[in-house]
């Protein structure tokens, strides 16, 4: 797996529908707005990082290999893996 710091293969208006929406629902769930951002930040990372693969057909094995291979290169996004669990 190859983690890319490219833009999403969508279009530009869809890739800002799931912005606002998932933007949203994180705030939805209680994290606060201003950290909102790191929050869809890191999922656009996760969306990017398996080509070809529909992100509804994505399991929890690929959130768990996403996370190990960003602690590999030594990036895991900070509280990531408490995430898991909750929030930090």
């Amino acid at each position: 797996m190859i983690i890319s710091d490219g833009i999403m293969d969508q279009k530009p208006k869809n890739v800002n529908k799931f912005r606002m929406l998932y933007r949203d629902a994180v705030i939805g769930s209680g994290i606060l707005e201003k950290t909102a951002e790191w929050y869809v930040h890191w999922a656009q990372k996760f969306v990017v990082s398996i080509k070809g693969k529909r992100l509804r057909s994505r399991s929890s094995d690929d959130v768990h290999r996403f996370l190990n291979l960003l602690e590999c290169q030594h990036k895991p996004p900070y509280g990531a893996r408490s995430a898991e669990y909750g929030r930090s």
